[in-house]
C-alpha cells in the first residue's frame, strides 16, 4: 500500500482524495490496522495497473 502511494508520489491526503476515503483510513491501511475491502480494494488494484507502466524504468517516452 505504501509502496504504491510512494510510487505515485502521492501525500496520504492525496491518495485518499483519489481512493474517496479519508486520509486516516489511508493510514490504517499502511499500518495494518485494517485491510481495504470492498470499492477501496478494487481501486487501489486499478491504481496499482495505472503505475504498472512506470514501473519498467524504462526511457520509452
Amino acid at each position: 500500500m505504501r509502496a504504491l502511494r510512494r510510487r505515485l508520489r502521492l501525500s496520504q491526503a492525496a491518495f485518499a482524495d483519489r481512493l474517496g476515503v479519508r486520509q486516516q483510513t489511508v493510514s490504517e491501511w499502511e499500518t495494518e490496522q485494517y485491510r481495504p475491502r470492498g470499492a477501496s480494494a478494487r481501486m487501489l488494484a486499478i491504481l496499482a495497473e495505472e503505475a504498472a507502466p512506470y514501473d519498467s524504468g524504462g526511457d520509452d517516452a
